[in-house]
């Protein structure tokens, strides 16, 4: 079974005032719920969708050929 972990990409304003927003941050959760799939034998991967600044259409063609797709909120 292959599985999908997506962080998805949200619309943070950027400008100085807001610049915590505009950080990307590794999505650690994700990593460690790969982790546990892993060791039970799940093929996992992992879409930062936030830091590839992916959107839409953009995104759609990414979650082809996954059993399973997961999406953070």
């Amino acid at each position: 079974m292959r599985v999908l972990l997506v962080k998805p990409c949200w619309p943070y304003p950027i400008s100085h005032e807001e610049s915590t927003y505009n950080r990307i941050w590794p999505p650690i959760s994700l990593a460690y719920a790969a982790a546990l799939l892993e060791e039970n034998g799940i093929e996992a991967n992992i879409l930062d969708a936030h830091a590839e600044r992916l959107t839409g259409k953009h995104l759609s063609p990414r979650l082809r050929g996954f059993d399973k797709i997961f999406i953070t909120s």
